[in-house]
């Protein structure tokens, strides 16, 4: 039964651990998600910013044309904000997953840190086939429970353990005389 008991421990810290990467993994991907976007769309405020006011005043008045000089200046604010666009993944996928995963789980990130997504999956997945140990170990326990405590099982251990010596005894007795 103690046995047992450390399974059933052993699972439930398997538990906790696999909903902590879970919870770190969803956070960082939203989180990366959100500030991805937060950026964009800051990006394109200013977009719009710029091309009203500095741009359009600054290289006008060099150039000569407003008009080029807005399009200039709208031209590398697009440029900027289809970088920013394409490069989203690499920028912020990876951002928030060390911070995460520290914050859920500080022991376990001295010892192994996850900073990817990457190493997060992976740790989801070892995660979860401790856990099924775990539930594997812990059925095969009770399954011996079960059998060693059943009731026929029970009456031959009873008979061994009570019946047997007095009848050791009696043969005994009776071979004395």
């Amino acid at each position: 039964m103690e046995k047992l008991a450390q399974e059933v421990r052993g699972y439930a810290d398997a538990e906790i651990d696999d909903v902590k990467l879970q919870a770190a993994k969803g956070l960082s991907r939203g989180t990366g998600a959100m500030a991805s976007i937060l950026l964009i769309v800051q990006v394109a405020a200013a977009l719009v910013l710029l091309l009203a006011f500095s741009g359009v005043l600054l290289l006008g008045e060099w150039m000569g044309s407003y008009g080029y000089a807005a399009l200039i200046v709208a031209g590398a604010l697009l440029l900027l904000l289809i970088i920013l666009w394409l490069c989203r993944s690499v920028l912020f996928k990876n951002t928030f997953v060390g911070l995460f995963t520290s914050m859920l789980s500080p022991e376990d990130a001295k010892v192994n840190p996850i900073s990817t997504q990457k190493q997060l999956d992976e740790a989801l997945a070892r995660s979860k086939n401790r856990v099924r140990r775990s539930e594997e170990n812990i059925s095969a326990r009770i399954q011996n429970a079960r059998t060693y405590y059943a009731p026929k099982h029970l009456v031959s251990m009873g008979v061994k353990r009570d019946v047997v010596p007095v009848l050791l005894r009696l043969i005994g007795r009776r071979k004395k005389k």
